[in-house]
């Protein structure tokens, strides 16, 4: 299991928020993310990943080459960003987005793999990169 203490960004805001109304993002921001003193408080998310989806997410980050743009270690090169690391539910949001075609990148790349992959190869995935130190 891994707990992570880090400073809110809007990426972790987008997943915390989601499905939420701007008054609701407004109120809950300033109740759960800020201090009475109206400084940003850090958070601690918890994530105890799923040996054998970690297993079966390596196998397919292996199949459909991840690693030959987010590098060895998922660590990022140039201008792909690392993954490793980085949490379960928004790489999950993220890989989930590319196959719907809500989010693209430049090259296409992410949308042409994201595309063939099942929901059980995107909930393996997001177990595998999340559970990367």
């Amino acid at each position: 299991m891994h707990t992570r203490r880090l400073f809110y960004l809007p990426a972790a805001m987008l997943v915390a928020a989601a499905g939420l109304s701007g008054a609701d993002v407004s109120g809950k921001w300033k109740a759960e993310f800020t201090s009475p003193d109206g400084a940003q408080r850090t958070a601690t998310f918890t994530f105890k990943a799923d040996g054998a989806k970690v297993a079966a997410g390596r196998k397919k980050a292996d199949e459909v080459l991840c690693a030959m743009c987010h590098g060895g270690g998922f660590v990022g090169q140039n201008e792909i960003p690392r993954v490793a690391g980085q949490h379960y539910a928004y790489v999950k949001k993220q890989l989930l987005d590319f196959k719907a075609r809500h989010r693209t990148n430049d090259a296409g790349n992410m949308t042409s793999v994201a595309t063939t992959l099942s929901e059980d190869d995107i909930e393996n995935l997001a177990q595998f990169i999340a559970n990367l130190q």
